[in-house]
């Protein structure tokens, strides 16, 4: 996982985690599930891993069906917070 873009926020409260930035491709800001973010790989991008918001993912997807290829499958839980334990190490 990388959040370069983003701040990697934890409520010790809740224990629960997320990151809050910007969409590669718009830059609009959100929050999102590290895990599972619909993202664009590195290979792409020239850098890291870098998340999409929905309604990127969702042109995106459009545009990959147009060419023949498999479009993205956004999580339900994709832009939630999840509990810290599933954060990678």
């Amino acid at each position: 996982m990388s959040v370069e873009r983003g701040i990697l926020v934890i409520d010790t409260d809740t224990d629960r985690a997320w990151v809050h930035g910007p969409c590669f491709v718009c830059n609009d800001v959100m929050t999102y599930n590290p895990n599972k973010v619909p993202s664009l790989p590195a290979e792409v991008t020239g850098t890291h891993r870098q998340p999409l918001c929905r309604k990127c993912a969702m042109k995106a997807s459009e545009n990959m069906i147009a060419r023949g290829l498999p479009g993205f499958t956004i999580a339900i839980d994709a832009y939630e917070a999840i509990p810290v334990e599933e954060l990678p190490r």
